[in-house]
């Protein structure tokens, strides 16, 4: 097994695991540096381990970094949609509000898009469905209790009404 040597004299075997290669860059240059190392460093570092490599240890190395980066990836691209789903929807102006389907059923159509007068029997345009009519009473919900029908009920509920 081939070994290669830090700056700071630190000896690493080169086993083919890529978290023992960055927990030694980490303790020997970033935690003795007391975590004031630059870009510039850190990078020289990098290049002194990779130059004492031979092909073979830089193939396997390489294909050992691509893999935990790409489960790294999957991670990160994981958490922000679970934070997508989980974060509370905000409103905004010109989207889906809740209840409403995302196309609305009547929409009008073009006279471009509806063929030549007369060429079926009837329009194609959609035509809106009458609104149901109510009375202001039923628009307004069920009618308040009276504060002593209330609490006079056992539990808060009242008995149900006698019939005749």
């Amino acid at each position: 097994m081939r070994r290669v040597r830090l700056s700071t004299g630190f000896e690493l075997a080169l086993d083919g695991d890529l978290l023992g290669v960055l927990e030694a860059l980490y303790r020997e240059v970033t935690l003795k540096r007391a975590l004031q190392v630059s870009f510039e460093e850190m990078m020289r570092e990098i290049r002194s381990l990779v130059d004492q490599m031979d092909d073979e240890d830089r193939k396997r190395y390489l294909v050992e970094s691509l893999f935990l980066n790409s489960v790294t990836y999957e991670n990160e691209m994981l958490e922000a949609y679970m934070r997508r789903l989980t974060s509370p929807r905000k409103k905004g102006r010109g989207g889906r509000t809740a209840g409403r389907p995302a196309f609305p059923r009547r929409r009008f159509v073009p006279a471009s898009w509806r063929g030549p007068p007369g060429a079926s029997g009837r329009p194609l345009t959609c035509r809106r469905t009458p609104r149901r009519r109510t009375s202001p009473a039923a628009r307004a919900g069920p009618a308040p209790r009276p504060a002593a029908a209330a609490e006079a009920g056992s539990g808060g509920r009242s008995a149900p009404a006698p019939t005749r």
